[in-house]
């Protein structure tokens, strides 16, 4: 009797461990709508939750955020800035069974033209497998990035001193596809929201500027 009463004992602590956790992130997430929301009402941006379904695939179907079987947008914000077209959001990716929390930032403007890229860090096996669009007149940043494309001649173009001297001093995930530009970070706190928008703003700012 006293073993099963232990083995009850047991199951029932461990339910109320699991519970607890649950609780905890549950209370975690309602804390961080509310400071997302914030920040980006603060941005001139305002919650579109009806919109993220359907954002959803856009995103998923990029190169930047569809590494994964699947995911979700778990936050999603809109509004407009400088000429920008502009949706924050937060998008959990499934990868081999665990979820890959991220904060991405989508931009569009009228006119845009940008050949289709992907910029990100560059790491040991990028430098041996190749196909790496390199400067030579800027070699920081050759050797921060991985810079890709299929027409290298019109991303060159796109890639002016002034952004690569920005870029320099940056760190930045970038792709640009089906006539937007897109921005990733992992989860960011809070806190650190405005900065990561600001910097993308300013990374699109340059690229839009060779534009006109």
């Amino acid at each position: 009797m006293l073993i099963v009463f232990a083995v009850l004992l047991s199951f029932a602590l461990a339910g109320g461990l699991i519970w607890g956790a649950v609780a905890a992130w549950g209370r975690h997430e309602r804390r961080r709508d509310d400071d997302v929301e914030a920040v980006a009402r603060s941005l001139g941006l305002t919650p579109d939750p009806a919109a993220k379904r359907a954002e959803a695939r856009t995103l998923l179907a990029s190169d930047l955020f569809g590494f994964g079987s699947g995911g979700e947008v778990t936050r999603l914000f809109r509004g407009s800035s400088d000429g920008f077209d502009v949706l924050l959001f937060d998008l959990n990716v499934s990868v081999a069974g665990e979820v890959s929390m991220l904060s991405g930032l989508r931009l569009r403007w009228s006119g845009f033209g940008v050949p289709t890229f992907r910029l990100r860090r560059e790491g040991l096996l990028d430098r041996l497998s190749g196909g790496d669009i390199d400067f030579h007149s800027h070699l920081s940043f050759s050797k921060r990035y991985l810079l890709q494309g299929e027409d290298e001649t019109a991303i060159r173009g796109t890639f002016h001193p002034r952004l690569l001297e920005q870029l320099e001093l940056e760190e930045v995930e970038a792709e640009a596809v089906a006539g937007a530009l897109l921005f990733r970070t992992a989860r960011a706190k809070p806190a650190d929201l405005t900065g990561f928008v600001q910097r993308a703003l300013r990374i699109a700012s340059l690229i839009r500027s060779q534009e006109t």
